[in-house]
């Protein structure tokens, strides 16, 4: 039962984030997509045809030609220490994937605009993620009532919150009308049974019901 209830209350919790931070959940869904597939398209290759090269002190210049729109052109690559390999008069050096940049791009906007917004919310429930209001609707899932004799008693998790003689308007501000803000207020309640609740335990333990 509390195993239960207290997944009841997580669910309820994240459903009750996503529902009131509609964008800021589409952002994060982008940043996590972005973030497991950033890095993992292999690099991909570019080809140079060398028509001449060169050694000055330490740096290897290559010069390659280009035809674009039917004129050659030449363009040159510089590389200090080690020489790139040349193989029949062709240098492949490997590019780093767009696909990668892309994907680093998306992770990256996001976290950015992301935690500007957590630092620009700080104390504006217009921006902030009103993860007050998420946890009280949360957590108000846990309250049922049991009537007895008139009496309606209002638990969560097998403690009492509160008694009264008669019903709370509205279970949307539960939390409010039975004076419990979240777990800290409620192990300071007490555990208590109903009769008709201490009832069915017993039979349940001598396997009636």
């Amino acid at each position: 039962m509390f195993i239960m209830g207290y997944l009841k209350f997580t669910l309820t919790f994240l459903l009750e984030l996503i529902k009131t931070n509609i964008v800021k959940t589409i952002f994060i869904i982008i940043a996590i997509i972005g973030f497991h597939y950033a890095g993992t398209f292999p690099d991909s290759i570019e080809t140079y045809n060398v028509v001449a090269e060169t050694k000055v002190e330490n740096t290897y210049i290559y010069v390659y030609e280009t035809i674009s729109d039917n004129k050659v052109k030449y363009n040159n690559i510089w590389q200090e220490g080690k020489p790139f390999t040349v193989k029949d008069g062709v240098i492949k050096l490997p590019s780093y994937n767009d696909f990668n940049v892309l994907f680093w791009i998306l992770f990256g906007v996001p976290v950015v605009v992301l935690v500007i917004a957590a630092f620009v919310g700080i104390g504006d429930d217009d921006i902030g993620w009103e993860l007050e209001d998420a946890w009280k609707e949360a957590f108000s899932t846990l309250i049922y009532c049991e009537e007895e004799s008139g009496i309606y008693y209002y638990f969560a998790l097998g403690r009492l919150i509160s008694k009264r003689d008669r019903q709370i308007s509205t279970y949307y501000n539960a939390c409010r009308e039975l004076s419990i803000d979240g777990f800290r207020s409620l192990y300071r309640c007490p555990k208590y049974q109903t009769k008709t609740q201490r009832r069915e335990t017993l039979l349940n333990k001598i396997g009636i019901n």
